[in-house]
């Protein structure tokens, strides 16, 4: 049986199959600055890759209109490019943003979509949700929060303009896509993807620390959970743990929003 390391203090590993091990030596010149290969049996993956963060963004701001049932989302900027490669016209969630009215969507880890890869075989954090998820987050939102506001008696949100924020609690790629380059339609690589996630979100503090001190800057009126399926009641139970007088919704994960609705809770 082999491990996946990470971190240069080897600090937290993830037990892998000989199948999977194996897909890490198809790709040839891997950087080693990112990843160590040089061993028999286990895989070392560097603090340089773990520290490469998507940020978090504000995309949109969305506005409840008063005299009617209706609601409008705009990009927050009308700016291309300020992110560059984004497909998106985000602002940075920067320390010390404040914010009074949002809507918060909680991921789980940015994937392949959120990276340049043509960087000289590096790979270059861009924005969150970039793909499917960023697509789909901007053709269905509006239909989520309108399913949102007339699925529930209480007044979840009132009149006036929001603040639609997207967070990664773990903002490094947990899938290792870079260095494998399999698809997450694969069971075994999103089993290894969640396998990352759950070692660094249950045994590093950080990253639970990080959200919980970028929900309380951004103070917003709902948040929702749209993290991916196996790891969700992970994120769920901190979020009522530590943020039960918020308005909290869970839904799919956005990558399920046009095949299978929202599932909201």
């Amino acid at each position: 049986m082999s491990y996946i390391i990470m971190g240069n203090n080897q600090n937290f590993k993830v037990k892998i199959n000989e199948n999977i091990y194996k897909e890490f030596f198809k790709i040839r010149n891997h950087n080693q600055e990112l990843i160590d290969l040089n061993h028999k049996k286990n895989i070392f993956i560097k603090d340089k890759f773990i520290n490469k963060s998507v940020p978090n963004i504000i995309r949109y701001n969305m506005t409840m209109n008063e005299n009617t049932d209706d609601i409008e989302i705009n990009s927050i900027l009308n700016k291309k490019n300020i992110i560059k490669n984004s497909n998106y016209n985000d602002i940075l969630l920067n320390e010390g943003t404040k914010i009074n009215n949002s809507i918060a969507i909680i991921l789980e880890s940015p994937h392949k979509a959120e990276f340049d890869y043509s960087s000289n075989n590096d790979l270059i954090p861009i924005s969150p949700a970039q793909g499917a998820t960023g697509k789909n987050i901007e053709n269905k939102l509006k239909e989520l929060l309108m399913a949102i506001i007339s699925d529930h008696q209480k007044d979840v949100l009132q009149n006036g303009s929001y603040k639609i924020i997207i967070i990664n609690p773990i903002p490094f790629q947990t899938s290792l896509h870079f260095f494998h380059r399999r698809s997450l339609s694969d069971y075994h690589f999103k089993k290894l993807r969640d396998k990352v996630w759950q070692e660094f979100w249950e045994e590093d503090t950080k990253y639970k620390s990080n959200l919980s001190e970028n929900l309380k800057r951004i103070n917003p009126s709902l948040i929702i959970n749209a993290c991916t399926s196996n790891l969700s009641p992970l994120v769920q139970k901190y979020l009522e743990n530590h943020f039960k007088s918020k308005n909290l919704i869970s839904s799919y994960h956005p990558s399920a929003w046009v095949f299978n609705g929202f599932g909201l809770e």
